[in-house]
């Protein structure tokens, strides 16, 4: 049961698009020669309910992604913008977590902004500054 998508920024004419499921796994699609076809896969402990990709590619050209989950778990994956694979990933610390199942998430709209708004099942909205270490 797919519970979410979103679409991929794109710098090409590529059909590029996210899904959150039931089964645990975000995966990543794009249109391919035979037609759509998952490049990537990511597992989360806990069914994937949220999902939301950041608008614009960040200073690298990588793609991020935040991933919520049934038990309240936020999760920020950084893809390559070639081959959409995982470059690196992060989770909350516990504490930042919901209570309650993550029911939406949404990056801040801005070319600069890493703020994510997360909206819960325990009637609670968040928001967050993610930044991510310079590795």
């Amino acid at each position: 049961m797919i519970l979410d998508a979103a679409w991929v920024p794109s710098t090409n004419s590529s059909l590029v698009f996210a899904t959150a499921g039931r089964d645990k796994t975000v995966k990543i699609w794009c249109r391919e020669e035979a037609g759509i076809a998952c490049v990537t896969t990511i597992a989360e402990t806990h069914p994937a309910t949220a999902i939301d990709i950041q608008p614009r590619p960040d200073k690298d050209g990588r793609f991020v992604i935040a991933v919520g989950t049934e038990a309240g778990k936020i999760s920020i994956h950084t893809l390559d913008s070639a081959s959409l694979a995982v470059l690196s990933s992060f989770t909350l610390q516990p504490e930042l977590g919901l209570a309650k199942p993550v029911l939406q998430l949404a990056w801040r709209p801005r070319t600069d902004s890493s703020e994510l708004a997360v909206a819960g099942d325990d009637s609670s909205l968040r928001i967050y500054r993610i930044t991510q270490n310079e590795s």
